[in-house]
């Protein structure tokens, strides 16, 4: 990885299972293994919160708590969302601090500021997906692929 490269997707830290770590502010980049610099999406994730303050509209969590990362998107010319590969809400899970997976429900936080679940090429989003999680602490998990670290 170059110095550049380093700058852009912070330091690369694998973890049992192939998960990557990722932090704060540093791109997370999905595409096509067989070329790194051929990618379909770059998702950065710029904060997560567990048990924000949302929307007056918004409905309790079912499962105790409402995990809300706010997220930049981009999707490269050639993204098809067939792929896949994408930072809609479906495409997150959850780790908890007991090792347990989980696949959280979407959940709404403010509707003005939610990700799309459809994403077209050549685009960037803003914005905040919220799932509905039994976790206060544990890591948030992009596809499969991406970890990042949280905790109330």
């Amino acid at each position: 990885m170059t110095l550049g490269e380093e700058e852009l997707f912070g330091p690369r830290e694998e973890l049992p299972g192939g998960l990557l770590k990722k932090q704060l502010g540093k791109v997370a980049q999905a595409g096509p293994e067989s070329n790194p610099r051929d990618w379909d999406v770059r998702v950065v994730v710029d904060s997560i919160v567990v048990d924000p303050k949302c929307s007056q509209y918004a409905p309790k969590p079912t499962r105790g708590h409402r995990l809300v990362a706010t997220i930049r998107v981009e999707t490269s010319p050639s993204f098809s969302a067939v792929s896949g590969r994408d930072a809609s809400t479906s495409a997150w899970s959850t780790i908890g601090a007991d090792g347990v997976d989980e696949t959280p429900s979407p959940s709404v936080c403010d509707v003005d500021t939610m990700i799309p679940n459809q994403m077209r090429p050549a685009a960037k989003y803003r914005g905040q997906v919220s799932l509905d999680t039994a976790h206060t602490s544990g890591q948030l998990v992009l596809l499969q692929t991406f970890v990042w670290d949280f905790t109330k």
